[in-house]
């Protein structure tokens, strides 16, 4: 494929954090080169996928991540933990560009340089380099997702506590309603001492939202969580 000097990319996250450290990585990668990063599959020159190979459900949820990218867009790279089952990936979605594992970010940037070529002007594209972040410090996150803009309803009737926190991260309003806007789109904090009753009311929170087109993890803390 010929260079060009715009390039944009779509970007799907799914997993623990530290698939999420993953797409920061790509992501800062991309921004380094000089590829915008795009909020919709019709307008990505082609469409990255960092996947989850956890459980079964996180499985089943990568290959719908993919099969839906491939709809939208056609064009699709596939990183991350199912990345390192290849062979599941490519016997069900043959047409994929790559297929990569985690931590390897080199191999998802060859990828995506050889076949979406930027034209460089060595004159002008001495910039340093831009970190995309997508990990606040002092709280985890339950999923993020890059896609098209989907409303978010019920925000208005969420009943919070005290120790209750909701936070807007990547979300825009249209006739006085919101919609995600792409990224990290909302994030829960619950504070208590007890992890689970935290965990609990987080994942209770995110349920009374009224949003079709809205991820997140169930299995967060499962390992620390005495059950």
């Amino acid at each position: 494929m010929s260079a060009q000097a715009t390039r944009s990319v779509g970007f799907i996250s799914l997993g623990c954090p530290k698939a999420t450290v993953d797409s920061e990585r790509i992501l800062s990668s991309l921004r380094a080169d000089g590829y915008d990063i795009s909020p919709n599959y019709d307008k990505a020159d082609v469409v990255i996928v960092n996947t989850c190979g956890f459980i079964d459900e996180a499985i089943t949820e990568s290959l719908d991540a993919i099969g839906e990218a491939l709809n939208e867009n056609g064009k699709v790279i596939v990183t991350g933990c199912l990345g390192a089952k290849s062979s599941l990936i490519l016997d069900k979605f043959p047409s994929v560009i790559a297929v990569t594992g985690p931590q390897q970010t080199d191999e998802v940037m060859s990828a995506v340089r050889s076949n979406f070529p930027l034209i460089h002007n060595p004159h002008f594209d001495l910039k340093p380099r831009q970190d995309v972040r997508l990990t606040p410090r002092h709280y985890a996150y339950l999923k993020t997702r890059v896609t098209a803009p989907t409303l978010i309803d019920n925000i208005g009737n969420l009943k919070l506590d005290e120790d209750d926190y909701f936070f807007h991260a990547g979300t825009k309003k249209i006739n006085d309603q919101v919609y995600s806007n792409g990224g990290r789109v909302i994030n829960f904090v619950s504070l208590s001492s007890n992890f689970k009753k935290s965990r609990d009311k987080a994942l209770e929170l995110i349920s009374s939202l009224n949003w079709s087109g809205g991820f997140f993890r169930k299995d967060i803390g499962h390992k620390v969580i005495d059950e």
